[in-house]
């Protein structure tokens, strides 16, 4: 929840630059997403109003690490007190995040999601990948690539790919380690950029599992 706050906040300072008051400007942004942040307990959004009103800052910066806070408390106290699970309070805000982010979650549960930049097609995989789950994502994602005929190739790269080599390749992926020299910029741009619960993975070896569209079709009863 936070990094989902972090993020929203930060887009609206950055719209906020050059307004005469950027504490209305952003406070009224977010009374326009309330319906969104605080579905069934709007009413918060008004205690959240009082207190944004009242804080006192030096800095842009101090503002927005306040805002940050003062959000993510709010939602806290919703979740607790709709008897809503923490699980389910992550599931809801991952699949905000990835589709914040322009990306199509393949899953109930937004364990694997996918993006797409020109001809090629990437699967990203979150905490919580289970069989079940790797088959209802590749049943959505079967016809995500038969609708887009510009998709030619499928790819992943991540240390769940390196955790789980024989899944992949009984698959028909082409599975390739990356070595920790050659291919040290891309393992650091991967490690920098793990998704939310799965930084105590920072250092495993990544992998890069890779398939072509005829070949994903071909066998995609198999996958």
């Amino acid at each position: 929840m936070e990094d989902f706050f972090r993020t929203k906040v930060g887009e609206l300072m950055r719209r906020a630059a050059g307004q005469p008051d950027k504490k209305r400007f952003v406070i009224g942004r977010i009374e326009e997403s309330k319906e969104e942040w605080f579905q069934g307990r709007e009413e918060l959004f008004e205690n959240i109003v009082e207190k944004v009103e009242a804080l006192q800052y030096a800095t842009d910066a101090e503002f927005e690490e306040k805002l940050v806070k003062e959000l993510t408390d709010a939602v806290e106290e919703s979740i607790k007190a709709a008897g809503i699970s923490m699980e389910e309070a992550r599931r809801k805000f991952r699949l905000m995040r990835i589709e914040r982010d322009g990306h199509t979650p393949l899953d109930k549960r937004g364990v694997i999601y996918c993006s797409k930049h020109e001809g090629t097609v990437e699967l990203h995989i979150t905490e919580g990948l289970t069989p079940g789950v790797w088959k209802e994502a590749m049943a959505k994602f079967l016809q995500f690539v038969e609708a887009d005929e510009s998709i030619r190739t499928i790819k992943m790269k991540s240390w769940v790919v390196a955790d789980k080599v024989p899944f992949f390749e009984n698959k028909g992926f082409t599975v390739r380690v990356l070595d920790e020299e050659s291919d040290k910029e891309e393992i650091q741009r991967i490690r920098e950029n793990l998704d939310e619960g799965m930084e105590e993975n920072r250092e495993k070896p990544i992998a890069e599992a890779r398939m072509s569209r005829e070949k994903f079709l071909m066998l995609s009863a198999k996958i």
